[in-house]
């Protein structure tokens, strides 16, 4: 996770604290406890909040966990896991039209599901 944007500028603070993972990132990130979060960072609460949105990613279906995946949707234009769910239920087509195109010719091994997102799209766009 700490190599991606956008987590790759706090990677040193956030290893200094345990937070290497989306998991982990997720659970500190909480309403709640995200303003101490945003003060160790320096940053504004609307920018962990960011950050919580693309950890949150990872957890909406088991093909997106791999952090490339999630960089990847990031430099796709995903926001975070809302837009993402949002999109998905909303215009779905389009969601994949943007993933294919932008995956096509790039990053080997996060081919298979940036290539064909049709599967994970219709199962996030489902919900639990």
């Amino acid at each position: 996770m700490l190599d991606i944007a956008p987590f790759e500028q706090y990677a040193e603070k956030l290893r200094e604290i345990g937070l290497t993972t989306f998991e982990q990132f997720r659970d500190r990130a909480r309403i709640g406890t995200e303003e101490e979060l945003a003060g160790y960072l320096s940053v504004s609460r609307l920018r962990v909040r960011y950050l919580g949105g693309v950890a949150r990613i990872a957890a909406l279906h088991e093909s997106l966990r791999a952090p490339e995946v999630v960089g990847w949707l990031v430099e796709a234009g995903i926001t975070g896991a809302d837009e993402l769910l949002s999109r998905a239920r909303g215009d779905r087509a389009g969601l994949v039209k943007q993933v294919k195109e932008y995956a096509d010719g790039r990053v080997p091994q996060c081919a298979s599901v940036l290539a064909e997102p049709g599967g994970w799209v219709r199962e996030i766009a489902r919900g639990p």
